[in-house]
């Protein structure tokens, strides 16, 4: 299984285009995940490359600007692959963002990136995060976290 940049999924499956009726997904986290040190692990059983030869990437992002940027050149890249109508459900979180600006962030980037109409199908659900590997390794000194999690249909 190759590892593909999402900001470019839709070069890597040309034959699905125009045929994806169902998204699920839970991009990177502001300012919380970096994908490649997150999942190394799951990637490596996948028959990608081990941890040692990644170097750094871009998305760890601290800046909500160049974060929602990095998202909707995602969604930019996924949106070749749409069928006309489309359910997407996200999974998000960041540290410094409440569920209101996650929404609304995502509400336009969806709308930019995949440059169609995107309904926000629900209030979202929310839930604490509290048994990370992070935390794990930090003893008593966990830091809070929520995900929410949010359909749209474009």
């Amino acid at each position: 299984m190759a590892e593909v940049d999402a900001r470019r999924i839709g070069e890597a499956f040309p034959e699905l285009k125009g045929r994806v009726t169902d998204v699920i997904t839970s991009p990177p986290y502001l300012d919380t995940t970096n994908y490649r040190e997150d999942q190394w692990l799951r990637l490596w059983f996948l028959g990608s490359r081990s941890m040692t030869t990644y170097a750094r990437a871009d998305d760890r992002h601290y800046a909500s600007e160049m974060y929602w940027e990095f998202l909707q050149a995602s969604w930019r890249g996924l949106a070749p692959l749409l069928a006309e109508r489309v359910r997407l459900v996200v999974r998000i979180g960041g540290r410094r963002l409440c569920k209101s600006e996650l929404r609304d962030g995502l509400v336009q980037s969806l709308s930019t990136g995949l440059n169609r109409s995107v309904r926000l199908v629900d209030t979202g659900v929310s839930s604490k995060v509290s048994n990370t590997q992070a935390n794990a390794f930090r003893g008593t000194k966990t830091s809070q976290l929520m995900e929410h999690d949010f359909s749209f249909a474009a």
